[in-house]
């Protein structure tokens, strides 16, 4: 029970803290001047902004106490592994569909880049010397990769990633006619094979780009995968909640989406991250084998 109430409150402090880093990093940032009015006229949501901090420390938290080791590899997957899913890959989403964000450039993305890299930097180094100070290095085991089957897994998962993007992307998503009108400005839906096609039509980088994310999302894992964890299902609870990360910060209401576009989305991300999160665990740990 002592155990489990210190890391309920650490993992309230971290998020206390990474929410005071980024409200100064992105406070100091020199966003351009559309960035700074819209941002600054958006009402802010405390308890959904500490929701979302709670679990991206939470998950922090996790890695950092269910990982048997310290040291290099545990910073790159709390550190690294964090910061390459929940920030790199959302923003990279942010630039393909930039034209649907009147006024935002590329420079404030990178800005909102560094901003996140620096607010997960300090947050997960302080976690790591808070749970892993009494660690002893005797502990840790050795991992191997077979990597050839990893390459394997790779191509095939970045094909899973590009359907179900489709698919939720359309069945979830697209369902809503806010949504709709939002990306297209009409609230018609002639189908999944139309919108398929639209897409193709408009954009047939979109499919390549998509199986590419798909395969992105793999690559980041490898942090995960290159550690020794304590129990059966660590591996798989820390690429979900990693995973899921991209899709919390859609809790929150920012002036890029209207609330129902938000929600709608936020709906989607989180169902199909988690299924992509289980079948990218069950894939690659395949490939993987600790002793």
């Amino acid at each position: 029970m002592k155990k489990i109430v210190k890391g309920i409150l650490t993992i309230l402090l971290m998020a206390v803290v990474y929410m005071i880093v980024n409200g100064i990093a992105f406070s100091v940032m020199p966003f351009t001047e559309w960035f700074k009015e819209n941002s600054a006229g958006q009402s802010t949501n405390l308890v959904l902004t500490l929701l979302y901090m709670l679990w991206i420390s939470g998950t922090m938290y996790f890695i950092a106490e269910n990982a048997a080791c310290k040291g290099g590899k545990l910073y790159l997957a709390v550190i690294g592994g964090v910061f390459f899913i929940q920030t790199f890959m959302t923003q990279i989403e942010t630039i393909i569909f930039g034209s649907a964000f009147t006024g935002l450039g590329l420079r404030d993305v990178l800005l909102m880049v560094v901003g996140d890299l620096l607010s997960i930097s300090i947050t997960g180094s302080l976690m790591i010397l808070i749970v892993k100070r009494k660690y002893q290095e005797s502990e840790e085991g050795t991992v191997s990769i077979d990597w050839k089957q990893f390459f394997k897994y790779l191509l095939i998962n970045g094909l899973i990633y590009m359907v179900i993007y489709f698919v939720f992307g359309y069945f979830v998503a697209w369902k809503s006619e806010e949504l709709r009108i939002f990306y297209s400005g009409s609230g018609v839906d002639n189908g999944f094979l139309d919108r398929l096609y639209v897409n193709f039509r408009d954009s047939a980088a979109i499919y390549p780009i998509q199986y590419v994310r798909g395969m992105l999302f793999t690559v980041g894992v490898i942090p995960f995968m290159m550690i020794k964890w304590k129990h059966k299902y660590d591996f798989l609870i820390a690429v979900c909640a990693v995973f899921l990360c991209t899709a919390m910060g859609l809790m929150i209401p920012n002036f890029l989406f209207p609330d129902a576009v938000r929600l709608r989305h936020f709906v989607e991300m989180l169902s199909s991250m988690t299924l992509f999160g289980v079948i990218t665990a069950t894939l690659m740990g395949r490939c993987r084998k600790q002793d």
